[in-house]
């Protein structure tokens, strides 16, 4: 319950808030010396994008501690690539922290909540041990991957053609 409270205490972004060029360093830069900042630089047109801005749109309303915000790419740096959107750039303390130039090394066009909240993560936005993670609230199955597990091991390359 103290979590609860001490979690809602932070709690004062909840979406994804488009900026413009101007307003980048008040919102992002110097926010971020108060809160992570996780920016999306977007292209409307890209499908990654798309995936994406939905997927911080989720995140934002489920971590209202963290800062979400998007900023045309185009609009962020003249002439950026738009084959480099979209963009996901992580600030702490006035500095990126960690950056992804489509989302390539992630899942791709498959990419899940469960893997932004894994960067989140990894950067410390994120304790791995809150209750709101995807990982965290998957039902966990012992002896279900003890059988997989054993069931790729005893099964050879030239078994597997009893399941075609």
């Amino acid at each position: 319950m103290a979590e609860i409270r001490r979690l809602a205490s932070k709690a004062h972004f909840g979406e994804v808030y488009g900026i413009s060029k101007p307003e980048y360093k008040k919102e992002v830069t110097e926010a971020s010396k108060h809160c992570f900042v996780v920016v999306h630089m977007s292209l409307h047109s890209s499908l990654q994008s798309r995936i994406l801005a939905n997927l911080l749109n989720l995140l934002a309303h489920k971590y209202p501690q963290i800062k979400f915000v998007d900023i045309p790419a185009s609009r962020a740096v003249e002439n950026y690539p738009e084959t480099s959107c979209p963009t996901l750039l992580i600030y702490k303390g006035g500095d990126v922290i960690k950056q992804y130039v489509t989302l390539l090394r992630l899942a791709g066009n498959q990419t899940k909540i469960s893997n932004i909240e894994d960067i989140l993560v990894e950067v410390k936005a994120i304790k791995d041990t809150d209750r709101r993670l995807v990982k965290n609230n998957e039902p966990h199955d012992e002896h279900s991957n003890i059988g997989e597990h054993q069931l790729s091991n005893e099964v050879g390359e030239d078994e597997d053609d009893f399941f075609d």
